[in-house]
């Protein structure tokens, strides 16, 4: 028995010690360019860049190097398994990337990661480009890190980082809220859906009470509600995009229950207060579109007017899942 373990720990020491941190790695000619003509920070953007090994010969099977992104929300990549690979001009497959870490709402850094596929010890110097898409987190909830990057990004150009060696000026547009209710979602890479509703405005004033109903599934694809991770609060001081910089308690009445979430506030707001939900549910490989449909019914004082009046309305939102996109080439 005794011989047994002494075996098995001496043969985990040598897998373990086989592996290494590729550390002679440049990173280059970062370009971060938005996948649609909407170019808010939590919208679709994809980051290119050049890179460069300027020794080989040390580098093994199963030796790998990361990049960590702080502010990154998640990465994503064409494929469904959420891996690509990097292969030489001579058509040996050099590195199988993918992200070891998604950031989403839960972590401060999304890395990804390279992993030698073979022996690349005959290369004297590596040099590929690689590009993959990305969004930016820059807030919409109370989670520890998307508060903290609801202070550290503003519109208009913003020079952003990729990790400790690579950086790119950004010129990032500003939300406008002109309707009701304004909303914001993004997939997580954990197989959910983060949303953000942001209502019960009182133009000139301040809000008195009411209620308000979201179904998270308006298309009934089957998508359920997370009710444990409902945050509703509300707040007057807003980023660029109308995210949260800090927040007040609402003591809201609150009732969740399948794709539903009903809301009744009793309590006066000050002015200029508004009313923000961000919920998790659950997102299916194969949905594309998420529909939410939403009541509200409130009541409004308008203090110029000294008035107050009621405001009733419903409306619809539709989400649409976009595909990620990536490539990487490298030469020896």
């Amino acid at each position: 028995m005794f011989t047994f373990l002494k075996i098995t720990v001496w043969l985990c020491s040598l897998v373990l010690a086989s592996a290494a941190k590729i550390n002679d790695i440049s990173f280059s000619n970062l370009e971060i360019t938005p996948l649609t003509a909407n170019k808010q920070p939590d919208q679709g953007w994809t980051a290119s860049f050049d890179f460069t090994i300027a020794d080989a010969s040390s580098i093994r099977e199963g030796d790998d190097f990361t990049l960590s992104m702080p502010h990154v929300y998640r990465i994503k990549l064409s494929d469904s398994s959420q891996k690509t690979t990097i292969s030489l001009r001579d058509g040996t497959e050099a590195f199988k990337c993918y992200v070891s870490q998604q950031a989403a709402y839960l972590y401060e850094n999304t890395t990804f990661t390279c992993t030698a596929q073979t022996d690349l010890s005959s290369y004297n110097t590596i040099d590929g480009s690689m590009t993959f898409s990305l969004n930016f987190s820059n807030g919409n909830s109370k989670y520890e890190y998307e508060l903290e990057n609801a202070k550290f990004f503003k519109s208009g150009p913003m020079l952003v980082q990729l990790g400790d060696q690579m950086s790119d000026v950004v010129n990032f547009d500003s939300a406008a809220f002109t309707e009701n209710v304004l909303h914001s979602g993004r997939t997580t890479g954990y197989g959910s859906f983060e949303s953000y509703h942001l209502g019960m405005r009182c133009p000139n004033g301040y809000f008195l009470g009411g209620t308000e109903k979201i179904d998270y599934d308006n298309s009934n694809h089957n998508i359920n509600l997370d009710c444990s991770s409902v945050q509703v609060y509300s707040s007057n001081d807003f980023n660029d995009w109308w995210f949260p910089q800090s927040y007040n308690d609402t003591n809201a009445d609150i009732t969740c229950f399948g794709s539903n979430l009903w809301i009744t506030l009793d309590e006066k707001l000050d002015d200029g207060e508004m009313v923000w939900v961000n919920a998790l549910q659950s997102l299916p490989a194969n949905i594309s579109t998420i529909d939410h449909a939403l009541e509200f019914q409130y009541t409004c004082f308008d203090t110029i007017a000294n008035t107050t009046y009621a405001s009733q309305f419903s409306t619809t939102r539709e989400f649409i899942v976009y595909q990620g996109q990536n490539l990487g080439t490298a030469s020896a």
